[in-house]
């Protein structure tokens, strides 16, 4: 069965029931595939049903699995330094005999060779150094255990099938017995490694899912990755389909139809009917080090190229159906005063190229002017007087970065190639014209009154180097124009009682 049929057969009269060796082999894979399989699963969980069996059997080998998985990276220097640790040792006795024999030059080519065995070392030493990314990808995933929460979401959402009575599993048992001794599927392939009841374990998930199918009408997706031959046909014109006897089984004892699979064919045909791509090891690793790699950027002068970039845009960005007495005519940023950077977001890689959406929290201050003509005489256009508006809202940038297939190269280079503003949504919140500036700062409004005309903003309406409060009219006073007894000299020529 083809991809497209496997897409065209996941619809609402259909349940998917995974085997207990694809929820373990999830903790196997890399973290990055693991991840993704995961996400699969969780898109399909509606689809999910859970027997009983591969619940118990999941129990009781999960933590191993788990255990495995989080000492594949570790063990990598251990294990090469085993093997040139036992290859240097079978050497040394080659050199030995060489010299018994009187060979010529069997010292050089023993330098030689023990010269080469610690370059290898070394080698083996820098690869773990320089993934060691990969190292905290498999921590993180297994310290998560994802796998563990989409079982007990399963669980949560009664997708468990009811577990069989003591006496049913007796009669599967004798069943297993006899059909073993013809080779009839599913589980005599484990007939030499399983004993007692664990024996028929895959008859009895087998009997689960078929009693729940037939009681609840359903068509069936099996997904095993036991590829023996109690599972699928390994040899002749049917190499790799899933064995016959069990799909004609199901459908004489159900009504209905079934398709069996491994979980690769499985979650390839989700990902397409889904759209989830399942990532590469660099995209991986680019998207586990998405902070890292931003702080860095934000630190170094990615924000104030964006701020800069920001501040040529004009209008792009402002949604000008906010902006007060704006007709088209002059537009200019005055001030950007608060940047934030909010989230990362990686989109993936094309072409070698890793993209990024980053987003901006933004309050700026811009300045509009209306167009009233030319002169006469000049021919010179002629503008009305600037008119303030703050806005603030959010902006979108595209960062592309060059990656190399390296792992090494990404986790060190942390440069970008280009970044482009590629939406915003700003929008007026206030505005005033530059008569209602502070006289003194010029950047806020104006709203205490200042001796000599004018406002000034609450941050200038303190005592400081410019003046003094007076208390009697409450101006911004210059310390020349006052009294010289805490009052302004108006005041105290209109209140001579000051």
């Amino acid at each position: 069965m083809d991809k497209q049929q496997i897409i065209e057969f996941i619809n609402e009269e259909v349940v998917v029931c995974l085997d207990t060796n694809v929820y373990l082999n999830i903790y196997e894979y890399n973290p990055h595939v693991s991840d993704a399989y995961v996400d699969m699963a969780n898109e399909v969980l509606d689809y999910l049903v859970l027997p009983s069996t591969v619940e118990r059997e999941f129990r009781k080998n999960h933590r191993t699995c788990k255990g495995r998985q989080s000492k594949k990276f570790s063990n990598i220097e251990s294990k090469f330094g085993s093997s040139i640790t036992s290859m240097s040792t079978k050497l040394v006795k080659q050199f030995e005999i060489l010299n018994d024999f009187a060979f010529p030059n069997v010292d050089r080519l023993q330098s030689d060779v023990e010269s080469k065995i610690e370059e290898l070392t070394s080698i083996i030493e820098d690869y773990v150094t320089e993934n060691h990314v990969v190292e905290e990808m498999t921590d993180r995933f297994t310290d998560d255990d994802r796998v563990e929460s989409l079982v007990q979401e399963l669980i949560k959402k009664n997708r468990i099938l009811e577990p069989m009575k003591v006496e049913k599993i007796y009669e599967i048992c004798e069943e297993g017995e006899k059909r073993y001794k013809d080779k009839v599927p599913p589980g005599y392939g484990d007939l030499k490694n399983k004993t007692g009841v664990r024996l028929y374990n895959d008859l009895i998930i087998w009997k689960e899912i078929l009693e729940y199918c037939k009681m609840n009408k359903k068509n069936l997706i099996f997904v095993t990755d036991d590829v023996k031959p109690d599972w699928y046909h390994l040899s002749g014109e049917c190499l790799g389909q899933f064995r016959h006897e069990l799909v004609k089984e199901f459908n004489d004892k159900t009504g209905h139809l079934m398709i069996g699979m491994t979980s690769k064919s499985f979650f390839e045909a989700v990902s397409e009917k889904y759209g989830m791509k399942i990532p590469s090891i660099v995209e991986s690793v680019l998207d586990f080090d998405i902070d890292n790699y931003i702080e860095y950027l934000l630190d170094d002068s990615l924000e104030d190229s964006i701020r800069e970039s920001l501040s040529y845009s004009d209008e792009e960005f402002v949604n000008i159906d906010s902006l007060t007495n704006y007709g088209g005519s002059s537009f200019e940023y005055e001030d950007i005063n608060e940047f934030e950077y909010k989230e990362c977001i990686f989109e993936g890689c094309f072409d070698n190229n890793a993209i990024y959406t980053l987003r901006f929290a933004v309050k700026a201050t811009i300045s509009t002017r209306e167009y009233w003509g030319r002169d006469d005489d000049t021919k010179e256009t002629i503008l009305s007087d600037k008119h303030f508006s703050d806005i603030e809202g959010e902006i979108y940038v595209e960062l592309t970065r060059l990656v190399d297939t390296y792992l090494d190269s990404i986790i060190e280079d942390y440069d970008y190639d280009k970044f482009i503003i590629v939406r915003g949504d700003l929008s007026e919140i206030y505005n005033y014209y530059e008569d209602d500036l502070c006289v003194e700062c010029g950047r806020s409004i104006g709203e205490v009154s200042h001796y000599s005309g004018g406002m000034v903003c609450t941050s200038c309406a303190v005592v400081d180097f410019d003046g003094d409060i007076c208390p009697c009219c409450g101006r911004k006073v210059p310390f020349k124009y006052m009294a010289g007894n805490g009052f302004c000299i108006t005041c105290s020529q209109e209140n001579p009682n000051l």
